[in-house]
């Protein structure tokens, strides 16, 4: 079994099709491809998942680490064979999903679960304001940091809404809340299914907001209710004095001839006054 921790190694090794392999712990080994003389290499990890039957390998190709001096590459492909490793120990899938998969999953998941127009609504929302981001959309729940989590919602906070009465405004507090909720369940899902072995990312940083959507109740005052009716056509501020005579619902105002009959309280006198 070749060694090629060091770069002054793997520049001997022979170009060939295969990886070579270096063993890291039982049934965990590290790899190194070098397809031709003037590659740098490709690194990828193999593991032996003996939870099936009959035992099997299962790889994972890591990438080449290019972004990185020649040195530096062997210890990093090792992290992240190693985290690999300890996910696919603690139960998680051998697949690789990213960010865009989970979201189709849960699309799918709605479409058996909750129909068509749920499954639809879902995909809108992962368009708006998910996938439209390629670079995040491509990266894998794994990966997934509470940073990048951060940064999503911040973005969201920002985005204009594209459609609707309030287009164009900012996203409300109960707006956010129904966005980031349709993404949350989409990991949620990937993390109970085994897909990813943590869901630490996005527990913290997608919180719903407090209180959004707590009924928000707006009096004006004995003025502001006078200058309103001041200002209202003929028809209307009838209406409005009437109705600032007695605690009642608009319906149960009676027009006689145009003229509002307002009815009195059990003392016989209106209960405000315009």
């Amino acid at each position: 079994m070749a060694t090629f921790s060091k770069v002054s190694e793997r520049e001997k090794l022979k170009p060939r099709r295969d990886p070579y392999w270096q063993k890291l712990m039982a049934g965990c080994y590290l790899g190194f491809r070098k397809m031709t003389a003037g590659s740098i290499g490709n690194w990828s990890a193999r593991y032996l998942d003996e939870t099936q039957s009959p035992a099997r390998q299962v790889y994972k190709t890591l990438g080449d680490f290019s972004e990185l001096p020649d040195h530096q590459r062997h210890d990093t492909a090792r992290k992240a064979a190693q985290e690999w490793f300890e996910h696919l120990g603690k139960g998680g899938s051998a697949e690789a999903v990213t960010v865009q998969g989970a979201c189709a999953r849960y699309v799918e998941h709605l479409r058996d679960t909750a129909g068509e127009r749920s499954a639809k609504d879902a995909q809108d929302r992962f368009n708006n304001y998910v996938l439209e981001n390629a670079k995040f959309a491509a990266t894998e729940l794994a990966k997934i940091t509470p940073l990048q989590m951060e940064s999503w919602r911040k973005a969201l906070r920002n985005k204009p809404i594209s459609k609707g009465a309030r287009r164009g405004e900012l996203r409300s507090d109960s707006t956010l809340n129904r966005d980031m909720t349709c993404f949350r369940a989409a990991l949620n899902l990937a993390f109970k299914d085994g897909l990813v072995t943590s869901n630490f990312a996005w527990t913290s940083k997608l919180l719903p907001i407090k209180n959004a959507d707590q009924k928000k109740d707006a009096y004006i005052d004995t003025a502001q209710r006078r200058k309103l009716a001041n200002y209202a056509p003929d028809d209307l501020a009838n209406l409005l004095r009437g109705l600032s005579q007695r605690a009642a619902r608009p319906h149960s105002m009676d027009g006689v001839d145009g003229v509002l009959r307002v009815q009195r309280t059990r003392h016989g006198q209106p209960h405000a006054c315009v």
